[in-house]
Protein backbone atom coordinates (compact mmCIF):
# COMPACT_ATOMS: atom_id res chain seq x y z
CA UNK A 1 0.00 0.00 0.00
CA UNK A 2 1.08 3.78 -0.25
CA UNK A 3 1.89 5.76 3.03
CA UNK A 4 -1.13 4.73 5.19
CA UNK A 5 -0.42 8.21 7.08
CA UNK A 6 0.83 11.75 5.78
CA UNK A 7 3.22 13.43 8.00
CA UNK A 8 1.17 15.17 10.92
CA UNK A 9 -0.95 11.96 11.46
CA UNK A 10 2.36 10.40 11.76
CA UNK A 11 3.65 12.78 14.40
CA UNK A 12 0.36 12.44 16.29
CA UNK A 13 0.86 8.26 15.91
CA UNK A 14 4.36 8.70 17.81
CA UNK A 15 3.09 10.27 20.60
CA UNK A 16 0.05 8.58 21.09
CA UNK A 17 0.92 4.94 19.94
CA UNK A 18 4.67 4.95 19.74
CA UNK A 19 3.76 4.09 15.77
CA UNK A 20 4.68 5.29 12.22
CA UNK A 21 3.71 3.04 9.62
CA UNK A 22 5.48 3.67 5.59
CA UNK A 23 6.41 1.61 3.07
CA UNK A 24 9.92 1.81 1.92
CA UNK A 25 11.28 2.09 -1.32
CA UNK A 26 13.70 -1.44 -0.33
CA UNK A 27 13.68 -3.61 2.53
CA UNK A 28 16.26 -1.89 4.60
CA UNK A 29 14.58 -1.97 7.94
CA UNK A 30 16.08 0.77 10.93
CA UNK A 31 15.93 -0.60 14.45
CA UNK A 32 12.63 -0.62 16.06
CA UNK A 33 11.05 -1.61 13.69
CA UNK A 34 8.61 -4.18 12.17
CA UNK A 35 7.70 -5.47 8.52
CA UNK A 36 6.85 -7.80 6.25
CA UNK A 37 9.03 -10.19 4.34
CA UNK A 38 9.45 -9.99 1.15
CA UNK A 39 7.95 -6.27 1.35
CA UNK A 40 5.73 -7.81 -2.20
CA UNK A 41 4.71 -10.46 -3.27
CA UNK A 42 3.73 -11.28 -6.92
CA UNK A 43 1.96 -14.48 -7.47
CA UNK A 44 1.88 -14.48 -11.40
CA UNK A 45 6.10 -13.89 -11.06
CA UNK A 46 6.15 -16.72 -9.04
CA UNK A 47 4.59 -18.85 -11.12
CA UNK A 48 1.32 -18.92 -9.47
CA UNK A 49 -2.71 -18.77 -10.12
CA UNK A 50 -6.06 -19.46 -8.21
CA UNK A 51 -5.83 -22.18 -6.08
CA UNK A 52 -1.85 -21.83 -5.12
CA UNK A 53 -0.86 -20.99 -1.81
CA UNK A 54 2.79 -19.03 -1.11
CA UNK A 55 3.84 -18.16 2.48
CA UNK A 56 4.89 -14.50 4.07
CA UNK A 57 6.75 -13.79 7.11
CA UNK A 58 6.62 -10.87 9.45
CA UNK A 59 9.64 -9.78 11.31
CA UNK A 60 10.92 -7.38 14.45
CA UNK A 61 14.22 -5.85 14.64
CA UNK A 62 14.36 -4.16 18.12
CA UNK A 63 16.90 -2.19 19.85
CA UNK A 64 16.10 -0.70 23.14
CA UNK A 65 17.52 0.13 26.39
CA UNK A 66 14.98 -2.05 28.63
CA UNK A 67 14.71 -4.37 25.59
CA UNK A 68 10.91 -5.93 24.27
CA UNK A 69 8.23 -7.35 26.96
CA UNK A 70 4.92 -6.94 24.71
CA UNK A 71 3.98 -7.21 21.24
CA UNK A 72 0.81 -7.24 19.27
CA UNK A 73 -0.26 -6.65 15.99
CA UNK A 74 -2.65 -6.63 13.70
CA UNK A 75 -2.16 -8.28 9.86
CA UNK A 76 -4.45 -7.29 7.58
CA UNK A 77 -5.32 -8.47 3.66
CA UNK A 78 -7.93 -8.45 0.62
CA UNK A 79 -10.55 -11.69 1.69
CA UNK A 80 -11.64 -11.23 -1.62
CA UNK A 81 -7.81 -12.35 -2.93
CA UNK A 82 -6.59 -14.65 -0.39
CA UNK A 83 -7.99 -17.02 1.98
CA UNK A 84 -5.80 -17.66 5.53
CA UNK A 85 -4.85 -21.47 5.37
CA UNK A 86 -2.40 -21.90 8.25
CA UNK A 87 0.43 -19.56 10.02
CA UNK A 88 3.19 -20.62 12.79
CA UNK A 89 3.81 -17.98 15.58
CA UNK A 90 7.43 -17.32 17.29
CA UNK A 91 7.96 -15.89 20.12
CA UNK A 92 11.14 -13.98 22.15
CA UNK A 93 10.19 -15.48 25.38
CA UNK A 94 10.08 -18.31 27.81
CA UNK A 95 7.52 -18.23 29.46
CA UNK A 96 5.12 -15.92 27.84
CA UNK A 97 1.60 -15.18 27.89
CA UNK A 98 -0.41 -15.17 24.58
CA UNK A 99 -2.95 -13.14 24.68
CA UNK A 100 -4.32 -12.77 20.88
CA UNK A 101 -3.79 -15.45 18.41
CA UNK A 102 -7.37 -15.40 16.05
CA UNK A 103 -7.92 -15.16 12.44
CA UNK A 104 -11.30 -13.59 10.88
CA UNK A 105 -11.43 -13.01 7.50
CA UNK A 106 -8.88 -11.08 6.17
CA UNK A 107 -7.50 -10.41 9.09
CA UNK A 108 -4.67 -11.98 11.91
CA UNK A 109 -4.64 -10.65 15.44
CA UNK A 110 -1.64 -11.44 17.20
CA UNK A 111 -1.00 -10.12 20.84
CA UNK A 112 1.77 -11.42 23.69
CA UNK A 113 4.13 -10.95 26.50
CA UNK A 114 6.59 -12.06 28.05
CA UNK A 115 5.97 -13.48 31.68
CA UNK A 116 9.08 -13.60 34.54
CA UNK A 117 11.48 -14.31 34.63
CA UNK A 118 11.72 -13.94 31.06
CA UNK A 119 14.52 -11.92 29.64
CA UNK A 120 14.15 -8.82 27.93
CA UNK A 121 14.60 -9.38 24.10
CA UNK A 122 16.73 -7.12 21.82
CA UNK A 123 17.56 -8.36 18.56
CA UNK A 124 16.33 -9.20 14.87
CA UNK A 125 13.78 -12.22 15.00
CA UNK A 126 10.92 -13.63 12.67
CA UNK A 127 7.62 -13.91 14.33
CA UNK A 128 5.18 -15.05 12.10
CA UNK A 129 4.86 -17.27 8.82
CA UNK A 130 1.16 -17.14 7.51
CA UNK A 131 0.30 -19.32 4.28
CA UNK A 132 -2.36 -17.76 1.91
CA UNK A 133 -4.33 -19.59 -0.70
CA UNK A 134 -4.57 -17.64 -4.37
CA UNK A 135 -8.83 -17.35 -4.41
CA UNK A 136 -8.82 -14.61 -7.51
CA UNK A 137 -7.34 -14.43 -10.60
CA UNK A 138 -7.65 -11.55 -12.53
CA UNK A 139 -8.11 -12.39 -16.66
CA UNK A 140 -7.91 -10.25 -19.33
CA UNK A 141 -9.49 -7.87 -19.66
CA UNK A 142 -9.49 -7.22 -16.21
CA UNK A 143 -6.79 -5.39 -14.30
CA UNK A 144 -4.06 -6.64 -12.70
CA UNK A 145 -5.16 -7.08 -8.43
CA UNK A 146 -3.27 -6.31 -5.35
CA UNK A 147 -4.11 -5.38 -1.83
CA UNK A 148 -1.77 -4.32 1.13
CA UNK A 149 -0.84 -6.93 3.60
CA UNK A 150 -1.72 -4.37 6.17
CA UNK A 151 0.39 -4.05 9.56
CA UNK A 152 -2.11 -2.02 11.80
CA UNK A 153 -2.32 -1.41 15.06
CA UNK A 154 1.03 -2.61 16.18
CA UNK A 155 2.71 -1.99 19.30
CA UNK A 156 5.70 -2.90 21.06
CA UNK A 157 6.29 -2.37 24.63
CA UNK A 158 9.59 -2.47 27.54
CA UNK A 159 9.08 -4.32 31.18
CA UNK A 160 8.20 -1.06 32.71
CA UNK A 161 4.96 -1.49 30.40
CA UNK A 162 6.58 2.34 27.82
CA UNK A 163 5.58 1.97 24.62
CA UNK A 164 8.83 1.64 22.02
CA UNK A 165 8.83 3.80 19.20
CA UNK A 166 8.75 1.99 16.09
CA UNK A 167 8.39 2.09 12.19
CA UNK A 168 5.79 -0.80 10.57
CA UNK A 169 6.60 -1.47 7.11
CA UNK A 170 3.48 -3.04 5.07
CA UNK A 171 4.30 -5.74 2.54
CA UNK A 172 2.17 -5.53 -1.33
CA UNK A 173 0.37 -8.66 -3.01
CA UNK A 174 0.28 -8.39 -6.74
CA UNK A 175 -1.42 -10.99 -8.99
CA UNK A 176 -0.77 -9.63 -12.85
CA UNK A 177 -4.32 -10.23 -15.27
CA UNK A 178 -3.41 -13.48 -17.53
CA UNK A 179 -5.28 -14.87 -20.63
CA UNK A 180 -7.27 -17.38 -19.06
CA UNK A 181 -6.89 -21.30 -19.37
CA UNK A 182 -8.77 -22.88 -22.57
CA UNK A 183 -12.08 -24.71 -20.90
CA UNK A 184 -11.59 -28.24 -21.72
CA UNK A 185 -14.89 -30.67 -22.85
CA UNK A 186 -15.02 -34.14 -22.23
CA UNK A 187 -17.29 -37.24 -22.76
CA UNK A 188 -19.04 -38.45 -19.23
CA UNK A 189 -18.46 -41.36 -18.53
CA UNK A 190 -15.70 -41.98 -20.05
CA UNK A 191 -16.14 -45.45 -21.29
CA UNK A 192 -19.58 -46.85 -21.13
CA UNK A 193 -19.59 -50.39 -21.65
CA UNK A 194 -23.61 -52.13 -21.92
CA UNK A 195 -22.31 -55.46 -21.04
CA UNK A 196 -20.90 -54.86 -17.62
CA UNK A 197 -24.13 -52.20 -17.24
CA UNK A 198 -26.37 -55.35 -17.76
CA UNK A 199 -27.77 -53.78 -20.97
CA UNK A 200 -29.52 -55.93 -23.75
CA UNK A 201 -30.74 -54.62 -27.20
CA UNK A 202 -34.03 -51.96 -26.68
CA UNK A 203 -32.27 -50.85 -23.72
CA UNK A 204 -31.33 -47.15 -23.04
CA UNK A 205 -28.41 -45.06 -21.71
CA UNK A 206 -26.90 -41.67 -20.76
CA UNK A 207 -23.72 -39.88 -22.34
CA UNK A 208 -23.14 -36.44 -20.56
CA UNK A 209 -21.21 -33.80 -22.89
CA UNK A 210 -19.49 -31.88 -19.95
CA UNK A 211 -17.25 -28.42 -19.84
CA UNK A 212 -14.39 -28.03 -17.60
CA UNK A 213 -12.71 -24.90 -15.75
CA UNK A 214 -14.57 -22.44 -17.59
CA UNK A 215 -13.65 -18.87 -16.78
CA UNK A 216 -16.04 -16.10 -16.57
CA UNK A 217 -13.57 -13.71 -18.48
CA UNK A 218 -14.63 -15.78 -21.59
CA UNK A 219 -17.61 -14.83 -21.74
CA UNK A 220 -19.17 -17.60 -23.00
CA UNK A 221 -22.48 -16.86 -24.82
CA UNK A 222 -23.41 -19.85 -27.02
CA UNK A 223 -21.97 -23.22 -27.44
CA UNK A 224 -22.36 -26.01 -30.56
CA UNK A 225 -20.02 -30.01 -30.69
CA UNK A 226 -20.94 -32.73 -33.11
CA UNK A 227 -20.53 -36.48 -30.60
CA UNK A 228 -19.76 -39.36 -33.13
CA UNK A 229 -21.28 -42.78 -32.85
CA UNK A 230 -21.49 -45.91 -34.90
CA UNK A 231 -25.74 -45.71 -35.62
CA UNK A 232 -25.41 -49.10 -36.57
CA UNK A 233 -24.56 -49.96 -32.44
CA UNK A 234 -26.71 -47.64 -31.10
CA UNK A 235 -28.81 -44.65 -32.13
CA UNK A 236 -30.43 -41.36 -30.32
CA UNK A 237 -33.28 -41.37 -28.61
CA UNK A 238 -33.31 -37.94 -27.34
CA UNK A 239 -30.91 -35.35 -26.23
CA UNK A 240 -31.30 -32.37 -23.79
CA UNK A 241 -29.70 -29.16 -22.13
CA UNK A 242 -27.39 -30.79 -19.16
CA UNK A 243 -28.69 -27.01 -17.75
CA UNK A 244 -24.93 -25.40 -17.25
CA UNK A 245 -25.83 -22.25 -19.27
CA UNK A 246 -29.49 -22.60 -17.80
CA UNK A 247 -28.02 -21.52 -14.46
CA UNK A 248 -26.59 -18.39 -15.78
CA UNK A 249 -29.35 -17.29 -18.04
CA UNK A 250 -31.65 -14.07 -17.45
CA UNK A 251 -34.92 -13.56 -17.45
CA UNK A 252 -35.02 -15.04 -21.42
CA UNK A 253 -33.79 -18.04 -20.54
CA UNK A 254 -31.60 -20.52 -23.45
CA UNK A 255 -32.61 -22.03 -26.75
CA UNK A 256 -31.30 -25.47 -27.19
CA UNK A 257 -31.65 -27.97 -30.19
CA UNK A 258 -30.17 -30.77 -31.32
CA UNK A 259 -30.22 -32.69 -35.04
CA UNK A 260 -29.15 -36.26 -34.93
CA UNK A 261 -27.32 -37.12 -38.54
CA UNK A 262 -26.95 -40.92 -38.43
CA UNK A 263 -26.05 -41.05 -42.12
CA UNK A 264 -22.86 -38.79 -40.99
CA UNK A 265 -22.48 -40.75 -37.85
CA UNK A 266 -22.75 -37.53 -35.48
CA UNK A 267 -25.69 -35.97 -33.40
CA UNK A 268 -25.11 -31.90 -33.39
CA UNK A 269 -26.30 -29.87 -29.81
CA UNK A 270 -26.61 -26.16 -29.79
CA UNK A 271 -27.64 -23.64 -26.87
CA UNK A 272 -27.17 -19.66 -26.13
CA UNK A 273 -28.13 -17.46 -24.29
CA UNK A 274 -31.76 -15.24 -25.31
CA UNK A 275 -31.78 -11.55 -24.86
CA UNK A 276 -29.50 -9.79 -22.00
CA UNK A 277 -29.10 -10.37 -18.57
CA UNK A 278 -27.02 -13.00 -18.17
CA UNK A 279 -24.16 -13.70 -15.99
CA UNK A 280 -20.65 -14.56 -17.31
CA UNK A 281 -20.98 -18.68 -17.02
CA UNK A 282 -17.94 -19.98 -15.48
CA UNK A 283 -16.79 -23.55 -13.40
CA UNK A 284 -17.45 -27.22 -14.49
CA UNK A 285 -21.09 -28.33 -15.74
CA UNK A 286 -23.06 -30.70 -18.02
CA UNK A 287 -24.12 -28.83 -21.53
CA UNK A 288 -26.14 -31.43 -22.73
CA UNK A 289 -27.24 -35.46 -22.50
CA UNK A 290 -27.85 -38.01 -24.99
CA UNK A 291 -29.56 -40.80 -24.68
CA UNK A 292 -28.75 -43.23 -26.60
CA UNK A 293 -31.07 -46.63 -27.58
CA UNK A 294 -28.99 -49.97 -28.09
CA UNK A 295 -29.76 -51.75 -31.47
CA UNK A 296 -26.80 -54.35 -31.59
CA UNK A 297 -25.00 -57.27 -29.71
CA UNK A 298 -21.98 -59.03 -30.43
CA UNK A 299 -22.06 -62.45 -30.46
CA UNK A 300 -20.26 -64.26 -27.63
CA UNK A 301 -17.29 -63.34 -26.84
CA UNK A 302 -16.95 -60.73 -28.56
CA UNK A 303 -17.66 -57.10 -27.84
CA UNK A 304 -18.59 -54.54 -30.76
CA UNK A 305 -17.27 -50.82 -30.03
CA UNK A 306 -17.22 -47.26 -31.34
CA UNK A 307 -16.09 -44.08 -30.22
CA UNK A 308 -17.77 -41.39 -28.56
CA UNK A 309 -15.72 -38.40 -30.16
CA UNK A 310 -16.05 -34.92 -29.85
CA UNK A 311 -15.47 -33.01 -32.97
CA UNK A 312 -16.37 -29.20 -34.45
CA UNK A 313 -16.56 -28.10 -31.18
CA UNK A 314 -17.66 -24.32 -31.36
CA UNK A 315 -17.63 -21.89 -28.42
CA UNK A 316 -18.45 -18.11 -28.81
CA UNK A 317 -18.81 -14.97 -25.96
CA UNK A 318 -21.15 -12.42 -26.85
CA UNK A 319 -19.32 -10.22 -28.98
CA UNK A 320 -19.13 -13.53 -31.16
CA UNK A 321 -15.92 -13.86 -30.80
CA UNK A 322 -14.65 -17.70 -31.11
CA UNK A 323 -13.06 -19.11 -27.68
CA UNK A 324 -10.93 -21.79 -28.83
CA UNK A 325 -10.98 -25.11 -27.46
CA UNK A 326 -7.05 -27.07 -28.23
CA UNK A 327 -7.81 -30.76 -29.60
CA UNK A 328 -5.65 -31.85 -26.19
CA UNK A 329 -8.64 -30.43 -23.96
CA UNK A 330 -11.02 -32.62 -25.66
CA UNK A 331 -11.92 -35.94 -24.15
CA UNK A 332 -13.71 -38.43 -26.31
CA UNK A 333 -15.27 -41.55 -24.76
CA UNK A 334 -15.89 -45.22 -26.02
CA UNK A 335 -19.20 -47.49 -25.90
CA UNK A 336 -18.54 -51.05 -26.25
CA UNK A 337 -21.87 -53.36 -27.22
CA UNK A 338 -23.14 -56.93 -24.60
CA UNK A 339 -22.78 -59.43 -26.18
CA UNK A 340 -25.06 -62.34 -27.01
CA UNK A 341 -25.59 -65.37 -24.69
CA UNK A 342 -22.95 -67.69 -24.47
CA UNK A 343 -22.34 -70.70 -26.88
CA UNK A 344 -25.17 -73.62 -26.34
CA UNK A 345 -28.43 -73.93 -28.69
CA UNK A 346 -28.66 -70.74 -30.88
CA UNK A 347 -30.29 -69.68 -34.06
CA UNK A 348 -29.15 -67.17 -36.54
CA UNK A 349 -32.11 -65.56 -39.04
CA UNK A 350 -30.68 -63.30 -41.96
CA UNK A 351 -31.82 -62.73 -45.48
CA UNK A 352 -29.77 -62.50 -48.70
CA UNK A 353 -27.37 -60.78 -49.50
CA UNK A 354 -28.76 -60.16 -53.73
CA UNK A 355 -31.01 -56.56 -53.82
CA UNK A 356 -33.11 -55.61 -56.53
CA UNK A 357 -32.65 -54.87 -59.27
CA UNK A 358 -28.56 -56.51 -59.18
CA UNK A 359 -26.68 -54.84 -56.33
CA UNK A 360 -25.23 -57.20 -53.52
CA UNK A 361 -25.42 -56.04 -49.62
CA UNK A 362 -23.18 -57.40 -46.80
CA UNK A 363 -26.14 -55.97 -44.53
CA UNK A 364 -27.89 -59.58 -44.11
CA UNK A 365 -28.40 -59.69 -40.61
CA UNK A 366 -26.04 -62.62 -41.03
CA UNK A 367 -23.76 -63.46 -37.47
CA UNK A 368 -19.91 -63.75 -38.66
CA UNK A 369 -20.63 -61.20 -41.93
CA UNK A 370 -22.61 -59.15 -41.48
CA UNK A 371 -20.56 -56.51 -38.68
CA UNK A 372 -23.80 -55.41 -37.06
CA UNK A 373 -26.43 -58.16 -37.90
CA UNK A 374 -29.42 -56.24 -36.29
CA UNK A 375 -31.11 -55.68 -39.17
CA UNK A 376 -30.64 -56.34 -43.35
CA UNK A 377 -30.57 -54.09 -46.11
CA UNK A 378 -33.93 -52.35 -47.68
CA UNK A 379 -36.25 -54.44 -49.67
CA UNK A 380 -38.02 -52.82 -52.47
CA UNK A 381 -41.85 -53.61 -53.35
CA UNK A 382 -42.39 -56.68 -55.04
CA UNK A 383 -39.05 -57.98 -54.73
CA UNK A 384 -38.78 -61.57 -53.94
CA UNK A 385 -36.66 -62.25 -50.52
CA UNK A 386 -35.13 -65.49 -49.33
CA UNK A 387 -34.95 -65.64 -45.89
CA UNK A 388 -32.41 -67.75 -44.43
CA UNK A 389 -32.51 -69.65 -40.70
CA UNK A 390 -29.37 -71.31 -39.51
CA UNK A 391 -29.87 -73.58 -36.18
CA UNK A 392 -26.53 -74.93 -34.65
CA UNK A 393 -25.75 -75.81 -30.85
CA UNK A 394 -21.77 -75.07 -29.53
CA UNK A 395 -21.61 -73.79 -33.07
CA UNK A 396 -22.23 -77.06 -34.98
CA UNK A 397 -25.44 -77.69 -37.03
CA UNK A 398 -28.21 -79.13 -35.81
CA UNK A 399 -29.87 -81.30 -39.02
CA UNK A 400 -33.52 -82.08 -39.95
CA UNK A 401 -35.08 -80.06 -37.41
CA UNK A 402 -38.37 -77.72 -37.85
CA UNK A 403 -37.98 -74.09 -37.51
CA UNK A 404 -40.97 -72.04 -37.29
CA UNK A 405 -41.52 -68.55 -39.02
CA UNK A 406 -43.73 -65.63 -38.11
CA UNK A 407 -43.04 -62.49 -40.51
CA UNK A 408 -44.67 -59.06 -39.01
CA UNK A 409 -45.92 -56.23 -41.53
CA UNK A 410 -46.20 -53.05 -40.38
CA UNK A 411 -49.56 -52.91 -40.96
CA UNK A 412 -49.77 -55.64 -37.80
CA UNK A 413 -50.36 -58.51 -39.97
CA UNK A 414 -48.36 -61.71 -39.24
CA UNK A 415 -47.63 -64.94 -41.77
CA UNK A 416 -46.30 -67.70 -40.61
CA UNK A 417 -44.10 -70.65 -42.14
CA UNK A 418 -42.63 -73.77 -41.23
CA UNK A 419 -39.38 -75.36 -42.62
CA UNK A 420 -36.74 -78.04 -42.04
CA UNK A 421 -33.13 -77.37 -41.75
CA UNK A 422 -30.94 -79.46 -44.09
CA UNK A 423 -27.46 -81.45 -43.39
CA UNK A 424 -25.60 -78.00 -42.75
CA UNK A 425 -28.67 -77.30 -40.06
CA UNK A 426 -29.50 -74.32 -42.78
CA UNK A 427 -33.39 -73.82 -43.51
CA UNK A 428 -34.98 -70.96 -45.91
CA UNK A 429 -38.21 -69.92 -47.34
CA UNK A 430 -38.80 -67.16 -49.70
CA UNK A 431 -41.83 -64.21 -49.73
CA UNK A 432 -42.24 -61.42 -52.31
CA UNK A 433 -43.46 -58.26 -50.68
CA UNK A 434 -46.46 -56.10 -51.54
CA UNK A 435 -46.45 -53.49 -53.30
CA UNK A 436 -49.32 -51.32 -51.58
CA UNK A 437 -48.01 -48.43 -49.63
CA UNK A 438 -50.11 -49.57 -46.47
CA UNK A 439 -47.40 -52.19 -46.42
CA UNK A 440 -44.40 -49.77 -45.78
CA UNK A 441 -42.02 -49.89 -43.23
CA UNK A 442 -40.17 -51.96 -41.18
CA UNK A 443 -40.66 -55.73 -41.28
CA UNK A 444 -40.14 -58.27 -38.57
CA UNK A 445 -38.99 -61.86 -39.27
CA UNK A 446 -39.24 -64.15 -36.35
CA UNK A 447 -37.23 -67.61 -36.97
CA UNK A 448 -37.99 -69.72 -33.73
CA UNK A 449 -36.79 -74.08 -33.04
CA UNK A 450 -36.56 -75.70 -30.14
CA UNK A 451 -32.98 -77.99 -29.29
CA UNK A 452 -32.92 -80.70 -26.27
CA UNK A 453 -36.45 -78.61 -25.53
CA UNK A 454 -34.94 -75.39 -24.93
CA UNK A 455 -36.62 -72.76 -27.39
CA UNK A 456 -34.40 -70.76 -29.33
CA UNK A 457 -35.10 -67.74 -31.38
CA UNK A 458 -33.97 -64.85 -33.23
CA UNK A 459 -35.28 -61.40 -35.21
CA UNK A 460 -34.09 -59.89 -37.68
CA UNK A 461 -35.48 -56.92 -39.57
CA UNK A 462 -35.96 -55.00 -43.02
CA UNK A 463 -37.01 -51.59 -44.28
CA UNK A 464 -39.59 -52.37 -47.37
CA UNK A 465 -40.32 -49.46 -49.49
CA UNK A 466 -39.09 -46.93 -52.35
CA UNK A 467 -35.19 -47.74 -52.45
CA UNK A 468 -34.70 -44.26 -53.63
CA UNK A 469 -37.34 -41.09 -53.94
CA UNK A 470 -37.71 -37.84 -54.56
CA UNK A 471 -38.49 -36.40 -51.08
CA UNK A 472 -38.79 -32.50 -52.11
CA UNK A 473 -37.74 -30.58 -55.15
CA UNK A 474 -37.18 -26.99 -55.39
CA UNK A 475 -37.89 -25.03 -59.41
CA UNK A 476 -36.73 -21.53 -59.53
CA UNK A 477 -39.93 -19.72 -60.26
CA UNK A 478 -40.78 -17.70 -62.63
CA UNK A 479 -39.01 -18.66 -65.31
CA UNK A 480 -39.07 -16.69 -68.44
CA UNK A 481 -39.35 -18.56 -72.05
CA UNK A 482 -36.29 -19.58 -73.47
CA UNK A 483 -34.61 -18.72 -70.47
CA UNK A 484 -33.00 -21.45 -68.47
CA UNK A 485 -34.48 -23.36 -65.58
CA UNK A 486 -32.87 -25.11 -62.61
CA UNK A 487 -34.27 -27.48 -60.44
CA UNK A 488 -32.78 -29.39 -56.99
CA UNK A 489 -33.55 -32.81 -55.72
CA UNK A 490 -34.10 -33.70 -52.33
CA UNK A 491 -33.35 -37.72 -52.98
CA UNK A 492 -33.71 -40.40 -49.72
CA UNK A 493 -31.95 -43.85 -50.48
CA UNK A 494 -33.47 -45.83 -47.60
CA UNK A 495 -30.78 -48.86 -48.20
CA UNK A 496 -27.24 -49.34 -46.76
CA UNK A 497 -25.68 -49.44 -50.05
CA UNK A 498 -25.27 -46.43 -53.00
CA UNK A 499 -27.16 -46.90 -56.00
CA UNK A 500 -27.20 -45.74 -59.62
CA UNK A 501 -30.12 -43.92 -60.59
CA UNK A 502 -31.16 -42.78 -63.82
CA UNK A 503 -32.77 -39.01 -62.92
CA UNK A 504 -35.14 -38.10 -65.70
CA UNK A 505 -36.97 -34.09 -65.72
CA UNK A 506 -39.67 -33.40 -68.39
CA UNK A 507 -41.02 -30.07 -68.19
CA UNK A 508 -44.19 -29.02 -69.63
CA UNK A 509 -46.40 -25.89 -70.24
CA UNK A 510 -49.24 -24.52 -69.61
CA UNK A 511 -51.10 -26.78 -72.54
CA UNK A 512 -49.15 -29.73 -71.66
CA UNK A 513 -46.79 -29.14 -74.27
CA UNK A 514 -43.15 -31.00 -73.46
CA UNK A 515 -41.08 -27.98 -73.26
CA UNK A 516 -37.62 -28.67 -71.69
CA UNK A 517 -35.71 -31.97 -70.80
CA UNK A 518 -33.11 -33.42 -69.05
CA UNK A 519 -31.41 -36.93 -67.79
CA UNK A 520 -28.85 -38.11 -65.78
CA UNK A 521 -27.20 -41.06 -64.20
CA UNK A 522 -26.59 -40.08 -60.68
CA UNK A 523 -24.92 -42.29 -57.73
CA UNK A 524 -27.19 -41.41 -54.59
CA UNK A 525 -25.68 -42.27 -51.33
CA UNK A 526 -27.25 -44.30 -48.49
CA UNK A 527 -29.68 -41.27 -46.03
CA UNK A 528 -31.08 -37.83 -47.87
CA UNK A 529 -29.06 -35.76 -49.82
CA UNK A 530 -29.21 -32.76 -52.22
CA UNK A 531 -28.57 -33.22 -55.80
CA UNK A 532 -28.21 -30.55 -58.25
CA UNK A 533 -29.46 -28.12 -59.54
CA UNK A 534 -30.11 -29.40 -63.06
CA UNK A 535 -30.74 -27.22 -65.74
CA UNK A 536 -32.31 -26.78 -68.88
CA UNK A 537 -33.45 -24.31 -71.21
CA UNK A 538 -37.15 -23.58 -71.69
CA UNK A 539 -38.32 -23.23 -75.33
CA UNK A 540 -38.88 -20.09 -76.79
CA UNK A 541 -42.14 -20.46 -77.86
CA UNK A 542 -43.76 -22.48 -74.93
CA UNK A 543 -46.82 -21.67 -73.57
CA UNK A 544 -46.85 -18.85 -70.78
CA UNK A 545 -48.37 -19.54 -67.46
CA UNK A 546 -48.34 -22.88 -65.15
CA UNK A 547 -45.28 -25.06 -65.97
CA UNK A 548 -45.27 -28.21 -64.63
CA UNK A 549 -42.06 -30.44 -63.40
CA UNK A 550 -41.94 -34.43 -63.65
CA UNK A 551 -39.56 -35.85 -61.99
CA UNK A 552 -38.34 -39.88 -62.01
CA UNK A 553 -36.13 -42.17 -61.03
CA UNK A 554 -35.20 -45.35 -62.77
CA UNK A 555 -33.21 -47.95 -62.26
CA UNK A 556 -32.04 -46.99 -66.61
CA UNK A 557 -33.20 -45.68 -69.40
CA UNK A 558 -36.16 -48.05 -70.36
CA UNK A 559 -34.43 -48.86 -73.49
CA UNK A 560 -32.21 -50.55 -71.78
CA UNK A 561 -34.27 -52.26 -69.40
CA UNK A 562 -34.75 -49.37 -66.86
CA UNK A 563 -38.00 -49.40 -64.13
CA UNK A 564 -39.16 -47.15 -62.21
CA UNK A 565 -37.43 -46.95 -58.22
CA UNK A 566 -40.98 -44.62 -56.96
CA UNK A 567 -43.50 -42.92 -57.98
CA UNK A 568 -43.36 -39.53 -60.24
CA UNK A 569 -42.73 -36.68 -58.34
CA UNK A 570 -44.61 -33.44 -59.36
CA UNK A 571 -43.73 -29.78 -58.97
CA UNK A 572 -45.61 -26.68 -60.65
CA UNK A 573 -43.98 -23.13 -60.85
CA UNK A 574 -44.36 -20.23 -63.30
CA UNK A 575 -43.21 -19.64 -66.71
CA UNK A 576 -43.52 -16.03 -67.99
CA UNK A 577 -42.54 -14.03 -71.02
CA UNK A 578 -40.33 -10.81 -72.01
CA UNK A 579 -42.88 -8.61 -74.74
CA UNK A 580 -40.03 -8.37 -77.54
Amino acid sequence: MTHKKIVSLALVALMLFGVASVLPVNASFPANSIWVEPQTYNATVEGKTIGDTFTVSVWINVSDVNGLYGLEYKLKWDPTLLNHVSHTMYLPWTPNFVAKDQVTSGQYWFGASALAPASPYNGQMKVLDITFEIIYQPYYPEPDASCALDLADTKMGNPSAQPILHTAYDGQYIIETITPPAPALRVNPAEYNAETAGKNVGDTFDIDIEIVGLAAAWDLYGWEVKLGYNPLLIKVDNVVSGGFLQSFAGPYGTFFTYRDRPEYNYVVMAELFLGTGNEQPYGTGKLATVTFEIIYEEAYPNQAVCALDLFDVKLVSSQMTPIEVPPQNISDGVYRSPMSTPPGASIDVYTENWRWPGYTTTNTGEVGKDTFPADADAVAPQEEITLYAKLTYGGAPVQYKEVAWEITAPTGEKYYRQSMTDNKGLTSITIRMPWYEIYFGEWTVLAKASVAETPVQDIVTFELGYIVEVVDSVTISPVNRGETVSVTLTITNIGSISRDVFITITVYDDVGMPVATFSKTETILPGTHTYGPYTMTIAEWAHVGKGTVYINLLTAQPSQCGTCYAPEHVQEFTITFIDP
